[in-house]
């Protein structure tokens, strides 16, 4: 193309016309003559998914700002920031916009947009699809800020833009939406929020919470949250003992002293039917899609009773002890690679379940008992087992066991100390501590 603008322009002035060299180049700008320098950002080619969770990542970790580089003039900068381990994801971000810039400080990864002729294409997406959280409200001040000082660069308009950044981010002290803005929940947009602000936690007895944390001037927001999650297909079989929803929402005193507003889920069944579907059905982009593959097989390991057995134990702690922040790369923990972890979940998945069900309960093989539906395992600190490994008996303390064993307390003790059979019902049998208390 550009040469055929060059034989264009060759003509012209051969041509015996009177044209000017300043005239053969508005050719050229008329021409499609190669790579323009006009804008050329089209966001109907972006996707409204990309959009929707592009947002869903701002409300969570971006941030607009303002500097005042001297008295007379300002830069305008959109920053999203995250771990550096999560560096693909905003080369993603840059790659899909077809603009920005990432770079990288000490352990943290920044996409930034700061040339002025990009800074109208963020303020088009955020016009476009308004965020969900307070940052709304720094978006309008930055969108004001920015089209006030490419108009003019008059002192009152300098004033104006000044007064704009001196109340944005940390400074806001007035957080009163606008009556036009509507929170709207999309799949999307829930998607990127969690990427940036949720959590995948396995608590003791290996149960799994769902946790998704804001500053409680955004408490409409979270429980906006709450009603969509309430309102997912097949929620309603899960609202149990009165209750309207599945999700706890709680306010609490942050370290700086401020309110937090923290939405919870809990319930085993709503989590294994609802929430892991929705989730597993989206585009994950951070590396917290690792800490919900976890956290899925984490579920998965314990529907067949594999946490009832050393091996499966000792895996499901293991998976445990790298997940989330231990998982970063600045965390100091040896991690034991993912492949690894995987190949041994599939194993046990694949092999046979430790569970089985006998006359409508749950049978733990390992343990040769029941397992309590809908109540608690009690402790069960002391087995017998066999030289084999096979539990013949399980007590709740030591008395308990010196009692059917016909000594003492102190007696069990120090067999359990120094680890020797004992002769029980003519077999060689030892005695071990078992697993700790367990919440359904």
């Amino acid at each position: 193309m550009r040469l055929f603008c060059s034989l264009l322009i060759s003509s012209i002035l051969n041509s015996g016309i009177g044209v000017s060299l300043y005239q053969c180049l508005n050719v050229l700008l008329t021409k499609d003559c190669g790579p323009s320098k006009v804008n050329s950002f089209n966001i109907s080619k972006l996707s409204p998914s990309f959009l929707e969770w592009f947002c869903g990542v701002t409300d969570g970790e971006g941030t607009f700002y303002i500097r005042k580089r001297t008295s007379s003039v300002f830069s305008f900068k959109f920053v999203i920031g995250m771990h550096i381990d999560d560096i693909a994801m905003l080369n993603f971000i840059q790659k899909t916009l077809g603009f920005g810039k990432v770079s990288i400080n000490a352990n943290a990864a920044y996409f930034e947009v700061y040339d002025l002729k990009n800074i109208p294409k963020i303020i088009e997406i955020f016009t476009l699809y308004p965020l969900n959280t307070t940052k709304y409200l720094n978006f309008l001040d930055f969108k004001k800020a920015y089209e006030l000082y490419k108009s003019s660069k008059s002192y009152e308009v300098k004033q104006e833009v000044g007064r704009l950044k001196d109340g944005m981010n940390t400074q806001r002290i007035n957080f009163k939406m606008p009556e036009s803005h509507r929170i709207k929940i999309t799949p999307n947009w829930l998607l990127g929020f969690v990427e940036g602000e949720g959590s995948f936690f396995v608590s003791k007895g290996f149960n799994l919470t769902f946790n998704l944390v804001q500053a409680s001037i955004d408490s409409d927001l979270m429980y906006a949250i709450r009603d969509f999650f309430d309102n997912l297909p097949g929620t309603a079989e899960f609202k149990r003992d009165g209750n309207d929803s599945v999700v706890y929402i709680g306010v609490f005193k942050g370290s700086s002293g401020k309110e937090i507003t923290r939405i919870c889920i809990r319930q085993t069944s709503y989590i294994r039917s609802v929430l892991i579907p929705f989730f597993e059905n989206l585009e994950w982009r951070s590396k917290k899609s690792l800490d919900f593959k976890d956290w899925v097989n984490i579920l998965k390991l314990k529907d067949r009773c594999h946490q009832y057995e050393d091996k499966g134990k000792k895996l499901m702690d293991t998976i445990i002890n790298q997940m989330n922040s231990k998982r970063l790369s600045t965390s100091g923990v040896k991690l034991i690679p993912g492949d690894s972890l995987l190949k041994k979940v599939n194993d046990l998945l694949n092999g046979p379940s430790n569970c089985e069900i006998r006359d409508g309960k749950v049978w733990i093989i390992s343990l040769n008992r029941f397992r309590p539906v809908g109540g608690l395992i009690k402790p069960m600190k002391i087995q017998l087992q066999d030289l084999n490994g096979n539990i013949v008996k399980t007590f709740a303390t030591q008395t308990e066991c010196g009692k059917y064993l016909n000594t003492t307390r102190t007696t069990i003790a120090r067999w359990l100390e120094e680890g020797r059979p004992v002769l029980f019902e003519k077999q060689l049998v030892y005695i071990s501590k078992g697993l700790e208390e367990e919440e359904e």
